[in-house]
């Protein structure tokens, strides 16, 4: 199988989660509700107030274990990592309030006194916060399986070279199709493509499935198949194949290697050093009919 179409894998998955509504940076409180409370108290616009609310992380967000690679999330981890410096990237802090909060970069980019105020605010918490962003997240790929082994009772993945002894893997944020500030694909600074260079190889060849698992996966499998299949434009269907499985990976991230100007579309790719830390296999694309669970590689 060619990388082209490991990467078309990666691709077409978003199109079956696009519609999701994503956890968004703020409280319950909606964005201008929050904006105008916080000039209720005074005719000048109360910079520590807002700020006390840009800087709430979502207490549901810490609890999480393996986070989705939404680009907030990802835009954290790449404070977290050290891929720049709040002492002197500027411009990364401004594009970070642009990822996390569109309307108060749209209202005040262009007021030089109280986006001043803001950067600064911001600055202050991402030193000091920083170090406690998640490093820890769940990617998702498409995953074709082939036949069942009754001796190994396992199904082989349909092409054995996909996932054999890799040690760098594309893949994306889960929102990779949602505008950010009016802004389609690349957000400078902050890439939405993503390539995982494991610590260590990473190999599965067949996922262990028992038989009675395994023949109800096949009674499913054709509809789960097709609905995904016809979820997609006509021209990247995977029409030779009848099982397709989801295989989630758990990572961490361990250091920022670099941005290269690759990847779809002409899009940057951030380049990671991980560990995967376990996968899970899942019937479709909604992680519905656990198949398989690996705590480590």
């Amino acid at each position: 199988m060619s990388f082209l179409r490991i990467v078309l894998y990666s691709i077409v998955l978003v199109s079956f989660f696009s519609s999701t509504a994503y956890a968004n940076f703020f409280t319950e409180r909606g964005r201008s509700e929050i904006i105008r409370d916080a000039y209720k108290a005074d005719e000048n616009f109360d910079i520590q107030k807002y700020a006390d609310y840009f800087h709430k992380t979502r207490n549901q967000t810490r609890k999480l274990k393996y986070i989705k690679p939404t680009l907030e999330n990802l835009s954290r981890l790449y404070w977290k990592i050290a891929m720049y410096d709040p002492e002197v990237d500027t411009e990364a802090i401004e594009r970070y309030v642009m990822v996390n909060n569109c309307q108060v970069y749209h209202d005040y980019y262009h007021n030089d006194f109280e986006w001043q105020g803001i950067v600064e605010k911001v600055r202050e918490y991402l030193i000091e916060n920083r170090q406690g962003f998640p490093n820890r997240f769940e990617f998702l790929q498409i995953m074709p399986l082939g036949r069942y082994d009754f001796k190994k009772k396992a199904f082989m993945v349909a092409d054995e070279e996909l996932y054999n002894g890799v040690s760098v893997i594309l893949t994306h944020s889960n929102d990779i199709t949602k505008p950010v500030c009016g802004m389609v694909g690349n957000i400078p600074g902050y890439p939405r493509n993503v390539a995982l260079d494991f610590n260590t190889v990473f190999s599965l060849k067949e996922v262990p499935v028992p038989e009675r698992k395994a023949r109800n996966y096949l009674m499913r499998s054709k509809t789960n198949t097709i609905k995904y299949q016809y979820s997609m434009p006509e021209e990247i269907r995977f029409e030779d194949y009848e099982r397709l499985s989801l295989l989630k990976l758990r990572v961490r991230i361990i250091k920022y290697l670099g941005i290269a100007p690759i990847g779809v579309n002409g899009t940057d790719v951030s380049v990671m050093l991980a560990s995967i830390e376990g996968y899970d296999v899942y019937e479709t694309p909604e992680m519905r009919h656990l198949l398989y669970s690996s705590s480590g590689n």
